[in-house]
């Protein structure tokens, strides 16, 4: 994948919304190519959890329909 030379460097969380699955998939297979963690936003709502913090050196993606 074009993202191997990237997240050898950089490491970070993957936030997604999916109603339906294929959002969540779409994380999964990212986070499989970089080592980042994924982050249910509906998880993070429900247990009301509104604050997230990255380091500088760290990625955020957001995955959503």
């Amino acid at each position: 994948m074009q993202f191997a030379n990237f997240a050898e460097r950089i490491k970070g969380m993957i936030l997604y919304f999916s109603a339906t699955g294929n959002s969540h998939y779409v994380a999964q297979k990212i986070a499989e190519a970089t080592g980042d963690k994924i982050i249910s936003i509906e998880t993070l709502v429900k247990e009301k959890r509104f604050e997230l913090s990255t380091n500088e050196d760290e990625a955020l993606g957001i995955v959503t329909p």
